[in-house]
């Protein structure tokens, strides 16, 4: 809700309230009395994670809808501003629709930026109404109190971690690199001085207001009072970031709410242009405040939807709305509420006359466009000229913001990439010393805890995590992974499908799916998730060669086939596909291919970089080759000798080499003889060497 800071004709009303006394104190100046047992007995039932959930979607975009109720619902409201209430919300929904929140950053951090100015207008309007209600209008009332509404909504976010996080992140995102420059710590101390000078100033104000007989509306008193304590108590206080925006938002929900149905009442009775929606939702009927509300959750609920769904398109389009959502609110409230404005300052309780229009209101309306287009654009450009990793950003911004357990877990994540676990190990526990209730900081310390040869003690911090939120892919997979290690492969497979149904965009998730499905001998089921995980990622080794052997043993042998090819001609090094794709051929009658495949495994192991790994899996090729082959060609013997040699496997070497000799002999091929005596006479001095004391 905004309000004009231009002196205006009101004239003092008889009540000092806006509703009454007890319902001001409930709905505008003491919400947050009745807020915090509320929540915090929620809190015992429900996490703070789900609290937040619930608040952000059915309140913070649920809260929307009466301010859509107003632009849509007044003819008069309409008829004046339709272009804007027509074509804004279709660039909007356009805009995000086309991109996703990552490839907006510099529009993301105006919205963020303009979220903190709406809450502080909001506050500056109410004060602004319980000013008129006492007749108080002079212009330097409302510049100490818009000056206080500045200084004290700064302070909460300059000392707030958490919120610096946010603003920090988005800004580095956008490419306002240079921002790192700026001495924080100076900057609080600074700002915290202007807030107790523009205090005292609002303050001795108030003294000499009253000392003169001017009065003096104790109701603005208190909602300052309330507003910014309870700020401070939410954004700098608390150790729950999620509980603190959840607590907050809904005092700012629940003022905005009851402004608006007040509004909308006082319209209906005084028989105003609205259209028959409005006539009938805002009818004197106390039944229909419970529509009013069913009608905000409603509309709430399509937030709560695009969390839970698990369809990367329709959740898009969902996230496209609610962005647009944020934008059309900030945007229509900056215009629609104004008390300067007859009609609404009647409706509102306060008589007022328009003010004067000190310019074209088209040309007031077209600057600020231009203002934040401007200021939309240049930050496109910082953001493209950008050369920030991501990992440099996690690291600036933690050293910035050392108290903030986000900032801290995001650098955790950084470092657990780089597998840093010792590091990462140091970082959660610190940030566990400064709020242990961050699911973040548990998965992450359970992950590296685990890396470092400690499972149990990881598995345990996961299972905290678990209880935290249990909505997180990356969380569930880890935690399969550790049921996978303490051979509970049916919790392992409930976590695992979580996991996929949280990120349906996975392929790895999908792959490991369908490798414990194989592992389960649920066949069906793995070639399902194997098919679903080449299908995201066509350049998957490891999936293909897991499908081939899905199918192998399947009895799906031309898919096997198939299969196990595609892995090899993405990675020529995969061992295991030689011998599956061998077996897989054999059993189709492909004898001669099927000694092919494991030849030429053989030989890409003999060549392999990392031995004796890769020479020890050649062996295992030999032996199956051998087997499997009554009567070996030469090129075979001489093949598997040479293996074995490698192996350091002396006496197959010589038994396969010997009867190389012997094949060679018969075909006069006097190189290879000569190739393979040498063979075996080194063979005979590395057993005699080995044997001699």
């Amino acid at each position: 809700m905004n309000s004009s800071s231009e002196t205006s004709t009101l004239q003092p009303l008889k009540t000092r309230w806006i509703l009454d006394k007890r319902l001001d104190a409930a709905f505008f100046v003491g919400t947050p009395l009745l807020i915090l047992p509320i929540f915090f007995a929620a809190n015992t039932r429900w996490s703070s994670a789900d609290l937040f959930l619930i608040v952000s979607t059915f309140g913070a975009l649920g809260h929307h809808a009466p301010g859509l109720m107003r632009a849509y619902g007044d003819k008069q409201l309409f008829r004046r501003f339709w272009i804007r209430f027509t074509l804004v919300p279709i660039v909007a929904i356009t805009v995000f629709s086309l991109y996703t929140m990552d490839e907006l950053p510099g529009i993301m951090l105006v919205l963020l930026t303009w979220g903190f100015w709406h809450f502080l207008m909001q506050t500056y309007g109410f004060a602004r109404i319980y000013d008129a209600k006492v007749g108080s209008f002079d212009a330097s009332t409302q510049w100490l109190d818009f000056g206080v509404c500045v200084a004290w909504s700064g302070s909460c976010i300059l000392f707030a971690p958490s919120r610096m996080y946010e603003l920090l992140t988005l800004a580095l995102k956008s490419g306002l690199t240079p921002i790192l420059d700026l001495p924080l710590d100076s900057l609080r101390t600074f700002w915290l001085g202007g807030t107790i000078f523009v205090t005292i100033l609002f303050a001795s104000n108030i003294l000499w207001k009253a000392a003169r007989g001017e009065s003096v509306n104790i109701a603005k008193l208190i909602l300052f009072g309330a507003t910014f304590s309870f700020f401070w108590f939410c954004s700098v206080t608390l150790t729950s970031l999620l509980l603190g925006v959840a607590m907050f938002e809904i005092f700012h929900d629940v003022q905005y709410l009851a402004i608006v149905w007040l509004f909308n009442r006082n319209q209906v009775k005084k028989k105003a242009d609205v259209g028959p929606f409005t006539k009938f939702l805002f009818r004197p009927s106390s039944g229909l405040v419970g529509l009013y509300l069913g009608l905000i959750f409603a509309y709430g609920f399509m937030g709560f939807a695009a969390e839970r769904l698990t369809s990367g398109r329709l959740q898009q389009v969902l996230f496209s709305i609610v962005a647009a959502s944020n934008l059309v609110h900030f945007y229509y409230d900056g215009f629609i509420w104004k008390i300067r404005e007859a009609e609404t300052g009647k409706a509102l309780g306060v008589e007022t006359g328009l003010a004067r229009v000190r310019m074209p209101r088209w040309f007031n309306h077209a600057s600020k466009w231009a203002v934040l287009l401007a200021i939309i654009g240049v930050l496109l450009l910082t953001e493209r000229s950008s050369t920030m990793t991501e990992p440099e950003r996690n690291q600036a911004i933690a050293e910035r913001v050392p108290k903030s357990v986000s900032a801290q877990n995001a650098l955790a994540k950084t470092l657990l990439d780089q597998r840093e676990y010792l590091e990462v190990i140091r970082i959660c526990r610190a940030a566990q010393k400064m709020n242990d209730d961050q699911y973040r900081t548990h998965m992450y310390l359970g992950v590296a805890l685990t890396a470092t040869g400690k499972p149990n003690l990881g598995f345990n911090e996961l299972q905290q995590a678990f209880e935290l939120n249990p909505r997180d892919a990356y969380l569930q997979f880890h935690l399969a992974m550790g049921c996978i290690r303490r051979n509970e492969y049916d919790q392992a497979l409930v976590h695992l499908e979580e996991s996929v149904a949280l990120s349906p965009e996975d392929a790895v998730g999908e792959y490991n799916l369908g490798v414990l499905y194989l592992l389960m001998e649920r066949l069906d089921e793995s070639i399902a998730s194997l098919d679903r995980a080449v299908q995201l990622t066509p350049e998957y080794p490891a999936a293909y060669l897991s499908l081939g052997e899905a199918h192998l043993k399947n009895g799906t042998l031309k898919s096997a086939i198939r299969s196990l090819e595609t892995c090899l001609l993405q990675d020529p090094g995969r061992i295991e596909a030689y011998g599956l794709l061998s077996q897989s051929l054999r059993q189709q009658g492909h004898i001669a291919e099927a000694n092919e495949a494991l030849q030429a495994g053989i030989e890409v192991q003999m060549n392999s970089i990392n031995p004796p790994d890769g020479i020890n899996k050649a062996v295992v090729l030999a032996t199956e080759l051998l087997e499997n082959t009554p009567s070996p060609n030469l090129e075979t013997l001489d093949l598997v000798a040479r293996c074995y040699a490698l192996a350091g496997k002396h006496e197959n070497a010589i038994k396969a080499a010997t009867k190389g000799v012997e094949l060679a002999k018969k075909q006069a091929d006097i190189q290879l003889i000569e190739s393979l005596e040498v063979l075996i006479k080194k063979s005979r001095q590395q057993i005699e060497s080995t044997t001699t004391p």
